[in-house]
């Protein structure tokens, strides 16, 4: 299943399995979500938690229904499309990223022997985790997080305000006017900011 609740349950597994001490763990998108439910759940594996445009995403009180979330937020089909089609159009949408952010973003596709596209993330999975979003927001973790929270959005907004105000040791670095993916776009500004959060969690 690709919901909050497991894929949490695997990261913490996998923290376990190699033994790895409490680390500084990002999430972006439903992967904050994901990493909100780590802490909560698995204490012992976080050290500080940084939310990069997500961690409060709530999607039922963004849409009326369930049915007008998944018509909004399904994927778009690009299987059988050639690599340049989707680097154009990625080119087109952020002409301010890098080269490297354009491939890598490309990387979320694979290529077939006949030089077309495929997903690896198939449409009924990426559609789980949407559900996942719509089902199970990440608002009732937040009192159980002790650790420095760093929450990173693309742009201001109520939910990123309530969230901050819930989480006990929480600060806002607003990235106004970025893309979802800042990552991508800001690398060099995420990763600074990222090496602060792992320097405060350390003191």
């Amino acid at each position: 299943m690709h919901d909050v609740s497991t894929a949490a349950s695997d990261l913490a597994a996998l923290v376990g399995r190699l033994e790895l001490p409490a680390a500084v763990v990002a999430g972006q998108s439903w992967g904050g979500n994901v990493v909100v439910r780590l802490a909560a759940h698995h204490p012992e594996a976080v050290a500080a938690l940084a939310l990069v445009d997500g961690g409060w995403i709530d999607l039922s009180t963004q849409f009326s229904s369930w049915e007008e979330c998944a018509r909004a937020l399904r994927p778009p089909d690009v299987d059988g499309l050639r690599p340049d089609d989707v680097r154009g159009f990625i080119e087109r949408e952020h002409p301010d990223w890098s080269r490297t952010a354009v491939e890598a973003t490309l990387f979320n596709l694979s290529v077939n022997g006949d030089g077309y596209l495929r997903r690896r993330l198939r449409v009924d999975r990426h559609m789980q985790i949407v559900r996942s979003m719509w089902e199970d927001p990440p608002w009732r973790d937040y009192p159980k997080i002790d650790v420095p929270v760093l929450l990173m959005p693309a742009r201001s907004s109520d939910p990123v305000r309530r969230a901050a105000e819930a989480l006990r040791a929480a600060r806002i670095r607003t990235y106004d006017g970025a893309d979802h993916d800042l990552h991508a776009q800001h690398p060099a500004s995420v990763a600074a900011d990222l090496l602060a959060l792992a320097a405060e969690a350390s003191t």
